[in-house]
């Protein structure tokens, strides 16, 4: 899939966010979004063999988003790569609705249902699910999406009520090209999404100062 096309997919993803108006929960206390953009600068570009790259985002969808802070990055290794993306922002914008919405926007549709996919090492879970579009250029997306706080990641049905306690969250993307053939199923995400996790929960639990 070309790199036009990844981005364009992100970019949809981000506007959708926010479709909803958002409650604005404030129960806990919330970190500065300076604070916040610190955190996420601090995972590292080089995870053991994957080789992350800053990418392009769109300023005016990241207030449509409401994200406070994010980070917005490729990963790759020799054979494959990941778009990674993660925002900061209040449960009510950010806990709005799952992508399913926002790819239709590019043309993607979901195929099957959304499944909670239980991450390396007890790390949480994610939602996932695979998006394909037929159209123009075909391709075929493998999606990992949920929410969380210090680096714990959950997959809840009402992410707006789950964290309906807490001032802000996290949010977290990433996505993958696969093959277009719908009976091909993608290899196990587990090698990259243990290591980076690793990273994002060790940046994300840092005492500030």
């Amino acid at each position: 899939m070309s790199s036009k096309l990844t981005i364009a997919a992100a970019v949809a993803l981000l506007l959708g966010v926010a479709a909803w108006s958002a409650l604005r929960p404030g129960a806990a206390d919330s970190e500065a979004p300076a604070a916040a953009t610190a955190r996420l600068n601090a995972v590292p570009l080089t995870i053991g063999e994957w080789v992350g790259s800053e990418s392009e985002i769109n300023l005016k969808a990241m207030r449509v988003a409401e994200a406070e802070a994010y980070l917005s990055r490729t990963y790759r290794n020799r054979s494959e790569g990941y778009t990674v993306m993660i925002l900061y922002g209040s449960p009510g914008g950010l806990g709005a609705h799952d992508p399913k919405t926002c790819y239709a926007g590019t043309g993607f549709d979901q195929r099957g249902a959304s499944a909670q996919y239980p991450l390396p090492g007890g790390r949480g879970e994610l939602w996932n699910a695979r998006f394909e579009r037929e159209k123009a250029e075909r391709a075929a997306l493998d999606v990992y999406w949920g929410w969380g706080t210090r680096g714990d990641w959950q997959a809840p049905d009402r992410p707006r009520l789950a964290f309906a306690g807490e001032g802000r969250i996290y949010k977290i993307y990433l996505q993958r090209a696969v093959a277009a053939n719908a009976g091909a199923e993608p290899k196990p995400a587990g090698e990259f999404l243990g290591p980076f996790l690793d990273e994002v929960r060790i940046a994300l639990a840092k005492p500030n100062g």
